[in-house]
């Protein structure tokens, strides 16, 4: 009797709760929001190539790349760094990440790429006394 008349209230929020986690608010860290993010323009000059980056002064986070063919792979990237080299940023709390980029400028004559890498650093674990 009890069964019977707690089934369809738990069926219920069971319901919810799955919906809830579906479609329910995501967590969202925006690092142009964050205090300690350095942004910096990186080009091909280190490998003695002749493209050049800068940051632009009106956008938060874009670059003005003008590339050149005297490196064989010419590149620019823009470099977000989040913290201090061996803290690390906890990302434990996401479980998926999305990326908004966009590229304009004149159509290339051959292939341009636009890609995002994400590169962690794994620090040793720690024991907890």
């Amino acid at each position: 009797m009890l069964i019977d008349s707690l089934f369809w209230p738990l069926l219920l929020l069971t319901l919810v709760a799955i919906a809830l986690f579906e479609y329910g608010p995501e967590r969202q860290l925006n690092v142009l929001e964050r205090e300690r993010v350095v942004i910096s323009a990186l080009d091909d000059g280190v490998h003695q190539g002749g493209s050049k980056a800068s940051l632009l002064p009106d956008e938060p986070a874009g670059i003005d790349c003008q590339l050149r063919a005297d490196y064989r792979y010419p590149f620019c990237e823009i470099v977000f760094t989040l913290s201090e080299p061996g803290q690390g940023l906890d990302l434990s709390g996401f479980s998926r990440m999305t990326l908004a980029m966009s590229i304009d400028g004149p159509k290339p004559r051959g292939v341009a790429h636009l890609s995002a890498q994400l590169r962690s650093q794994l620090l040793p674990a720690r024991s907890i006394p």
